[in-house]
Formats: C-alpha cells, structure tokens, sequence
C-alpha cells in the first residue's frame, strides 16, 4: 500500500516556506502539495505547521489522505472500510426525523437513539448516476434500491432496510431509497488504528480557542468539542478524524457481510454527529463492483482476532 497525503497551502506561505516544485498552484492563492509519509517533506510541513499553531495560525488549510492499493493486495483482503463519498443536505433532523438524546453521552454527544423514520426531503436526494449510497452531513445513510437487491437477493447478513419519508408529506415513502440499518454485533477499533486532528497528532494535540469560536458562531458544541480535544474521555468517539488504515477486533465464527465499528470518529456540532465506520465484506465489495455503484471508495481493513 502506497499512503500519500494531499495538502491544501495558501500559496503565499508555500512560495515563502516551499520549493516552487513543490506541488502546483490552483487558481492562484492554493497549492496543491501530495507527498509520501516517508517523504521528508511530509516531516517539514508538519514542523511548519507546528510552528504555525503556536502563533494561532495553521499552514495547511485542508489535507485529504490517499491509500493506493496493489491487486494481490485488495485480491487477499478479507473486508473493507466503505468511504462515502456523496454528502447531502439537509440533515433528517432538520426534515422532522426524531431522535432521543437521554442516553447521548455527556463527553462527546454521540449514543442518540433515532425515534422514528428518516425523514428527508426526496429533492435532496441524488438523482443522477449509479449512486449506491449516500449520506446527509448528520452521517444518516441512505442506499438505492439497486444496493438492497442485490443485498437480499445474494442473502448477505448484517443489515436491514427502513423506508425514507417526505419531507412536505410524511406518509409517502420516497421512492428508491431506503435507509441502512446495520443490526450486526459492532466491531471494536483496536491499534494499530489512529485517529486524531491532523496527520501529525501525537495523541496530545488539540485545538485552542475552541469555546469562544463556538460561542461567536452561536453554537452549542459538544464538551468535547468546547474543549478542543476529539477523544472521548468514556471511549466513544476516537478522534476528530481518522488517520491510518482501520483495525478492527474478530471473533472466530462470527459472520456477516456489513457492520459498523463500536466507536466513533467526528464531532457533535450543530448538525454534526460523531460518525461510526462502516465496514464491509470481501464479498459484498465484489458484488457493488460489478453493479458499477458510486460514490464510495473502499480501503482494507485489517481483521485482529481477539
């Protein structure tokens, strides 16, 4: 595997800091800068941004990780990490779906129990291409018909299908998509997994001024969120972001062709809701290849026994 990191670097800093053939330039004020993780400039742009935070200001603007797999590679892997790649709003809760925050987590506001049908608006709903799954900004996650077909018609495990309603009519279905209900045992993340604000969390980063940009934006975030640092101190959520392949813990016997992971990874803000990771089976992965689906994007996940 081939890990690479994209990183988005207002060009007045990568002219003062950087090589001129360092990356490219988009658009006049962005450069566009991949670069390996052994890379001695993957080393120097974490220094600069180090050195950026201290004086409250950041180097990068965006980064965006990239894992480039060989064939015997993805051939033996048994499951994989689905990445959705399709984000829609607006969010269920702001179409009327229901949820019951008693049991959320006072740390990082993740554990809400949805009370009722998804509701969304079906104009907000892709339309155009072989999409086979999607997703709001709250991490709601809708499938085509296409996706449940082949689901049940395969006899996968692991996942069931509700109906979505609408938005301006709450008793009509929409039509061709439904929503994913994994009901499988959730997989622990275990190490070697990281997770954490930037790819070069240490485990001790964190973001400061946190609570007055919140307020300043009238947002009530999540403690953890207030406090600027994404690991949940009861364990449920892991981190702002993802940094590494995922691993996950097996038990031998166990059999299904989808899951989520016990944990989470985001933040409680507004909207937003830690997200769990999906995974899925070598299997199921074949089965939405040859369907051509789209907006995902697989990774290997790596299976500990336990």
């Amino acid at each position: 595997m081939q890990e690479t990191i994209e990183f988005r670097i207002p060009e007045a800093y990568a002219k003062e800091f950087l090589d001129a053939t360092d990356g490219i330039c988009l658009g006049g004020s962005v450069r566009k800068v991949e670069v390996p993780l052994s890379d001695p400039r993957f080393a120097r742009i974490g220094n600069l941004d180090h050195a950026f935070h201290a004086k409250g200001r950041a180097f990068f603007t965006a980064w965006i990780p990239h894992r480039r797999y060989t064939t015997a590679e993805l051939q033996a892997a048994k499951a994989f990490q689905v990445v959705v790649k399709r984000v829609f709003e607006p969010a269920g809760e702001e179409c009327g779906t229901l949820y019951d925050e008693s049991s959320a987590c006072e740390y990082c506001g993740s554990g809400e129990r949805q009370v009722s049908d998804l509701v969304l608006e079906a104009r907000s709903l892709p339309k155009r291409g072989n999409l086979g799954i999607a997703k709001t900004i709250a991490g709601e996650v809708v499938v085509s018909q296409s996706f449940v077909d082949v689901f049940q018609a395969n006899k996968l495990k692991g996942a069931e299908f509700r109906v979505v309603r609408e938005r301006k009519k709450p008793s009509v279905a929409i039509p061709g998509w439904h929503q994913l209900v994994v009901n499988s045992t959730p997989l622990a993340v275990v190490a070697p997994t990281r997770a954490g604000i930037t790819p070069f969390d240490d485990g001790s980063e964190r973001l400061s001024n946190q609570t007055s940009i919140l307020d300043e934006l009238k947002i009530n975030g999540s403690w953890c969120d207030r406090e600027g640092q994404y690991r949940c101190p009861a364990g449920h959520t892991i981190g702002l972001n993802l940094l590494s392949e995922l691993s996950v813990e097996t038990n031998d016997g166990e059999d299904c062709d989808i899951a989520y992971t016990k944990q989470r990874v985001g933040v409680r803000r507004g909207l937003l809701r830690p997200e769990r990771l999906l995974v899925i089976s070598a299997r199921f992965r074949e089965l939405g290849l040859h369907q051509g689906w789209k907006g995902m994007a697989f990774e290997i996940v790596h299976l500990i026994p336990r």
